[in-house]
């Protein structure tokens, strides 16, 4: 998801907002997930939260990395 925005936006503030708009995102996807499969009868929303929670962690990481990583593409000209 960052690679559009970084496209779009440039420099260090559209790696921000492309590494925010990531992690805001995957919660969102993350708690319709867990209510939905509540909603479903598969799994309780509360354990399923905890559990994306715990993988959404490591977009904090990963988001950011993928944004500089697009952004020194452009700069090389790719």
């Amino acid at each position: 998801m960052p690679r559009p925005l970084v496209e779009r936006i440039g420099g260090s503030k559209g790696i921000w907002i492309a590494s925010i708009a990531t992690c805001i995102v995957g919660a969102a996807v993350i708690y319709a997930g867990a209510y939905g499969a509540e909603a479903l009868g598969i799994a309780d929303a509360k354990t399923e939260i905890d559990r994306g929670i715990n993988a959404w962690k490591i977009m904090l990481l990963v988001a950011p990395a993928s944004a500089m990583h697009r952004r020194r593409q452009i700069a090389r000209g790719g």
